[in-house]
């Protein structure tokens, strides 16, 4: 044991570091001599002559070069020597003889193709290979017997030129007692198979250049060594396998380097890399001064009990010259220092590892004690790429490659810019927030960076920008929100495209409450698929070509503005070729010629001198959006007639308002007017208008859609759709966020009549959350008038919902806030009002007639949800039947036309099965579809799904009595409902007396129990089947027991029966003969000392009063025995008493306590065990308090629940 470790491990090699210098001093004295006899000895000494064999001959020579054959494998190295650049090939099994020296010199570029056969040699030095030369074994067995001897040497001059290049082919073997020796600036390629007793590489001399590909190393000490006085040697070994004795004094890899050494410094560290490869010995890589690169899952690397799988050695005080970066691979032993323990450079970011090596660990990763593991670490990993942590973005970044994703794991506060490039995208994790906090805070991005999936928000109102795009970049699926407000003179922006990019892509994200989404000035690429709201659009100048398409709008003053070049041309767009793609949902595009843009889709009213609406109307064409700017308009009739899918949009409801002058608005008259959609303005009759909207009986306006538009101050209505044949010619109408109001008709008599929306025709029609206020008439007044008069076909699919009707007034005729009326024989069917409100109106809020004669007049008519709505159904007033649904509680109510089917709801509930809905009318249970014939109430049926999957009574659960021994137990009633009082009547046998009660539910927890008397106890039902167990115990008679002596434990104490309980069974003593102390606190040692009683221990020996009980302890696994004197906790305390239960197997969880969390890992099923089983429980705050000291009267507590189990 030549020289102990630091750490305490053990011995290091035979002889130390001194040794290594003799071998070093030796090897390098041999390699002197040998070059200077080499220098001696004239090319002309080494020349041999050759023999033709011929064909006809039985070959006797050993080797060949070409078709000339060569008496021995000497003579035919020399003949290469000779010319060079040649394969000498061996032809036999042969020995290569010494000749003048104790070496074979290669001179001159050669392959020694081995033929498969085995080449012997016995000479100390092997083959020397001078310098500038090139030497290769291939296909065989090379063996140096010589006891000192080395396989290969690398011979050197400095003064001459580069050193030499030696490879040891794939199928190639050398075994020596040093394998191959180099001198510096050796070029060494070893693909094949090393066997060496000493040293199979060993590095001599600075600069060399070693690679290990496929290599197998077998080595009885170094498998690759490199001396330390010289650097600046590279060190390459891949897929390689390096194998040296465990029981040995071995290192498998060992690069040095010295410090002190001048020409060391000068020549610059040594460097080493695996990747993927397995390392065995004693130790398994050591370095010195050294840069270590280890990588690839298929790295081993094994130290034997007591070695270093990884070993760095440096001075102490001086400076970690040399970095070592672990990325990946497995490492079994110690990782870290040697020797003298100085500072260390070591970074581990990947890898699984069997030492401890957090200290070296990349900060954002972790290194898992259960497993070994090297992982992200979740609590301080801000960012990820891949499996690899970062502890800030910053770093991530900095460590991206091309094409890498960095995944934020954390929200951030963003306060300078960052740089994103070289394709890299970054992304975030659900519910990761970054916070720009500073106007200098931003994302820039080029090279084909990605910001995908982010959330960003600005509370700094005042932002240039907080992205700037470059050419190629990407910005997709991200949320921007900052603070900006409508009138706001701050620039607060998203996105800046850098002048002059090209392609870039903004797609998918949502930006709210910004000046500006994004400003574009000269810039190329797409914007598409957005959604932008509180702004003032996306800014569009300069020589840009962007295709702008698919995105939807909030509340924005302006959509989408494009700028002119020079604003006081009006049509100078040349340089602006942006497409607006008809997608846009009706953007609002500012500073757009509405002539140049028409049939594009963009139609701008307002902002270009004499275009005015009706001229846009008129000019509009298929597929056309008209935008009309804020402001107020007088309009006379604006004619749709035979216009399809036309567009008009205003600025906001009460942002546009277009006035009437004619009796109508909008008509729709006549020819194919579908496809119709009008949204966010105001459609003001101004007392001129008869009809504000209105479809004739010649036109097609399937597909009309009214959205965000309010309706005011017509004389008769706000929307009519005239009859037409056949209905489908005015479907599909969706009318869905409008108000209509003020629609008064004053006339006098009958035909004094008011209507929101008036449909005599029509199907497919959705009514949705619109507002109806303030309409009324001298004779009839309807919000909603659905009244289809084409016989034949039922209109199908009418529904008002989640509308709100207040202030609608009739007298007479149909009268009502809604009136559904087929008329003409016509018929209706799936008929929906539901969730509606209904203020104020009069006669009634809901009308439901039929004119006489008509059949089958409405079919699957719902009407639920609607508060406190009166219903007329004329004169047969069961024609509507009241539904109510009782499920479990929970009340909804609906009506239904009288015959009609009624789907019933299905419902779910864990534990139970739905046996269906118990109707009063017939008191029968029903499942699906059930034809309504009166007012009827549904109540849920359940049963409970007991463990053998049978089933109880709906209302009724079953009361389980176990077989008791020395007693009878009967309980009434045998079947209860929810909260019903169960009485459990108890009958000793003669005796016997009762022991334990316990009533379990379905789950198996406890159910309280109330004693009335001796011998009845009642309980409340629970949900679900119960099981009632009790055990009876002989009655034995005792002697009488003298009274507790101690005067701090009183009767109405809650320890007191625990208290009696352990003094009596002689577990616990007082702490006098009149005092027990309850609130002291209890030692280990006590408890340990009370288990052993317990257990039938005699605790009365030892050299302390608690030697024994220890003892007894430690031997049955109840405690390791130390800290004896130190308080008890309450979690060592339910520790102790789970492993002298035996440890047993738990299957919960812990009970959802609010200190859960601070019950330390190793107590935790202790901990379940307890509370599972009532032994313990949580103190008056509701907490277990694990931490806490136990009280002698908690342990008394505790032992007395544990032993009574």
């Amino acid at each position: 044991m030549d020289r102990v470790r630091p750490d305490g491990r053990g011995p290091k090699y035979k002889g130390g570091i001194k040794a290594m210098r003799k071998i070093r001093t030796r090897a390098f004295s041999i390699l002197l001599t040998c070059a200077m006899l080499l220098s001696l000895l004239p090319v002309t000494a080494l020349a041999t002559s050759t023999t033709d064999c011929p064909s006809d001959e039985t070959c006797s020579h050993e080797a060949a070069i070409g078709s000339t054959h060569y008496d021995t494998i000497g003579e035919a190295i020399d003949a290469a020597n000779r010319t060079g650049d040649c394969t000498v090939k061996l032809l036999k099994n042969a020995t290569l003889k010494r000749d003048y020296t104790r070496q074979k010199a290669i001179l001159k570029d050669m392959i020694l193709d081995l033929g498969g056969y085995t080449l012997t040699y016995a000479g100390e030095y092997g083959f020397v290979v001078n310098y500038n030369v090139e030497f290769k074994i291939q296909n065989g067995t090379y063996k140096n017997t010589a006891a000192k001897g080395a396989g290969i040497q690398a011979f050197k001059e400095t003064e001459k030129g580069p050193g030499c290049t030696i490879i040891i082919a794939e199928d190639a073997t050398v075994n020596a007692e040093d394998g191959i020796v180099t001198v510096g600036y050796t070029d060494l390629k070893v693909y094949g198979t090393i066997i060496s007793k000493n040293i199979a590489v060993f590095g001599m001399g600075p600069k060399n250049n070693v690679t290990l590909d496929r290599a197998k190393i077998q080595a009885g000490t170094y498998g690759v060594y490199q001396q330390g006085k010289d650097g600046g040697s590279i060190y390459t070994i891949k897929n390689s396998t390096i194998t040296t004795p465990s029981d040995t004094d071995s290192c498998a890899v060992f690069i040095s380097n010295n410090k002190a050494s001048a020409g060391a410094q000068d020549q610059g560290r040594q460097t080493l890399i695996v990747e993927n490869s397995v390392i065995s010995g004693q130790d398994g890589i050591e370095v010195q001064y050294t840069d270590v690169t280890i990588s690839g899952d298929g790295t081993q690397v094994t130290a034997a009990e007591d070695g270093h799988a990884l070993g760095v050695t440096y001075k102490a005080g001086e400076e970690a010259e040399g970095t070592v970066h672990v990325t990946g691979g497995t490492f079994t032993g110690t990782v870290g220092a040697m020797e003298d323990k100085g500072a260390l450079n070591i970074t581990i970011t990947g890898g699984k590892f069997t030492d401890d090596v957090n200290s070296y660990v990349a900060p954002g990763m972790m290194w898992d004690s259960k497993t070994g593991q090297i992982m992200i670490n979740t609590k301080t990993a801000v960012a990820q790429i891949g499996n690899m942590g970062y502890d800030t973005l910053e770093a991530a970044i900095s460590d991206a490659k091309a094409g890498d994703t960095i995944t934020l794991l954390q929200s951030i506060i963003l306060s300078s810019a960052v740089t994103l490039n070289q394709n890299v995208t970054l992304t975030a994790n659900e519910g990761v927030t970054v916070t720009a906090n500073s106007a200098a805070a931003s994302f820039v991005l080029s090279n084909g960076a990605k910001l995908e999936g982010l959330t960003i928000d600005l509370p700094v109102k005042a932002m240039d920008h907080v992205i700037l795009m470059k050419s190629g970049s990407t910005v997709k699926d991200c949320t921007v929100t900052g603070r900006y407000v409508q009138g706001d003179s701050e620039t607060s922006r998203a996105i800046v495209g850098e002048a002059g990019a090209t392609n870039l892509s903004i797609t998918g994200n949502t930006f709210k409450n910004l000046r500006q989404p994004a400003y574009i000035n000269n810039c190329t690429g797409t914007i598409s698929n957005n959604y932008v709201d509180n702004t003032r659009g996306w800014v569009i100048c300069g020589d840009s070509n962007m295709t702008i398409t698919g995105n939807t709008f909030g509340e924005n003053a302006v959509d989408i503005a494009i700028v002119v070049n020079t604003p006081n041309t009006a049509n100078n767009y040349a340089k602006q070729t942006v497409e607006l793609s008809k997608n846009n949902h009706g953007a609002y595009v500012q500073n757009q010629p509405a002539m140049v843009e028409a049939e594009d889709g963009c139609l701008i009213v307002g902002k270009t001198e004499g275009y005015t609406l009706g001229t846009a109307v008129a000019a509009a064409k298929d597929g056309d959006t008209i935008v009309l700017a804020a402001g107020t308009y007088d309009v006379a009739t604006l004619n749709l007639s035979n216009k399809k899918n036309i567009t008009l949009i205003g600025a906001g409801m009460d942002e546009t308002i277009l006035k009437g002058t004619d009796n109508y608005l909008l008509n729709l008259n006549t020819g194919d007017c579908s496809n119709i959609k009008v949204k966010d303005l105001t459609l003001d009759g101004n007392g001129a208008a008869s009809t504000i909207l209105k479809v004739g009986s010649n036109a097609t306006c399937s597909g009309l859609t009214l959205e965000n538009v309010k309706f005011t101050n017509a004389t008769s209505n706000a929307l009519y759709v005239a009859a037409a044949s056949p209905d489908t010619k005015a479907s599909d109408i969706v009318i869905r966020g409008c108000v209509f109001e003020n629609i008064i008709n004053n006339d006098e008599g009958n035909t004094s009549k008011a209507n929101g929306i008036y449909l005599p025709g029509g199907q497919n029609v959705v009514v949705d959350n619109c507002q109806f206020k303030n309409i009324s008439a001298n004779y009839e007044a309807v919000a909603v008038n659905f009244a289809p008069r084409t016989p034949g076909t039922p209109s199908e699919n009418w529904s008002i919902t989640n509308c709100t009707f207040e202030n609608v007034k009739g007298v007479e005729g149909i009268s009502a806030a809604v009136a559904v009326h087929p008329m003409n024989n016509a018929a209706m069917k799936h008929v929906t009002i539901t969730g509606n409100t209904f203020t104020g109106n009069a006669p009634v809020d809901i009308k439901i007639k039929s004119e006489s004669g008509a059949e089958q007049w409405i079919s699957d008519l719902v009407i639920a949800n609607n508060g406190n709505a009166t219903i007329d159904t004329g004169a047969d007033e069961s024609l509507v039947c009241k539904i109510t649904i009782n499920a479990d509680g929970t009340i909804t109510t609906s009506a239904v036309a009288k015959g009609e089917t009624y789907t019933l709801p299905n419902l779910n509930k864990p534990g139970y099965r739905f046996n269906g809905w118990l109707s009063s009318v017939d008191n029968k249970v029903y499942t699906g579809t059930v034809t309504i014939s009166a007012d009827t109430t549904f109540t849920a049926r359940w049963s409970y799904i007991d463990q053998g999957g049978g089933s109880s009574s709906s209302t009724t659960y079953q009361v389980s009595v176990d077989k008791a021994e020395g007693g009878k137990i009967t309980v009434s009633p045998t079947r209860a409902e929810k909260g019903e009082t169960v009485t459990i009547t108890v009958k000793p046998d003669e005796g016997y007396e009762l022991g334990k009660l316990t009533v379990t539910d379905k789950d198996g927890d406890k159910v309280t129990l109330t004693q009335k008397d001796d011998n009845k106890y009642t309980f409340k039902m629970p949900a679900g089947k119960v099981t009632v167990k009790a055990t009876f115990t002989e009655i034995e008679v005792e002697p009488e027991q003298p009274e507790l002596p101690f005067s701090d434990v009183a009767e109405q104490d809650w320890f007191y029966d625990a208290v009696v309980y352990v003094y009596e069974n002689e577990l616990m003593n007082g702490t006098s003969a009149t005092t027990f102390s309850p609130s002291v606190t209890t030692s280990r040692a006590m408890m340990l000392t009370m288990l052993a009683r317990y257990d039938g221990v005699d605790t009365s020996t030892g050299s302390t009063w608690y030697e024994a009980g220890a003892a007894w302890a430690v031997a049955e696994g109840v405690s390791d025995g130390t800290n004896l004197e130190a308080d008890l906790t309450r979690e060592q305390l339910v520790t102790m008493l789970w492993r002298y239960a035996g440890s047993p197997m738990v299957e919960k969880d812990l009970p959802d306590y609010p200190d859960r969390d601070e019950v330390s890992d190793w107590a935790v099923r202790a901990m379940v065990w307890a509370v599972d089983n009532g032994i313990i429980t949580g103190n008056g705050a509701g907490e277990l308090n694990p931490q806490g000291s136990a009280s002698r009267a908690e342990v008394a507590t505790i032992l007395m629940r544990f032993i009574q189990l």
